[in-house]
């Protein structure tokens, strides 16, 4: 399934490899972007998230990656684990922090 769409100005590109995503995991997707631009405090571009669910494996059996396009050096932030909405989150905060350091104010 790919989902193109924007939101507040940022492109959002959602890659999930060989599944559906439901339509309330897409609304907090979308939900995550929109903090990702509060929270950084610059100009956010583009969001591209791949999503994977490995069938190989009984635990942390999913994947999610999450490049956040900014002026500069573009944030990226990837987990492995078994509950989507922990990753998501996971990835996200990791993206705002890698954000926030890259333009904090000394």
């Amino acid at each position: 399934m790919n989902y193109n769409t924007n939101i507040d100005g940022v492109q959002l590109e959602i890659h999930a490899i060989d599944f559906e995503l439901d339509e309330s995991f897409l609304t907090r997707i979308e939900t995550a972007v929109t903090r990702i631009k509060r929270m950084a405090g610059v100009d956010v571009i583009y969001a591209t998230f791949f999503l994977r669910r490995e069938s190989s494996q009984s635990t942390n059996d999913k994947s999610v990656h999450l490049k956040v396009g900014i002026p500069g050096r573009d944030p990226f932030a990837a987990e492995k684990g078994s509950d989507w909405l922990q990753l998501l989150k996971d990835t996200t905060e990791q993206v705002i922090k890698q954000i926030q350091k890259q333009y904090k104010k000394d």
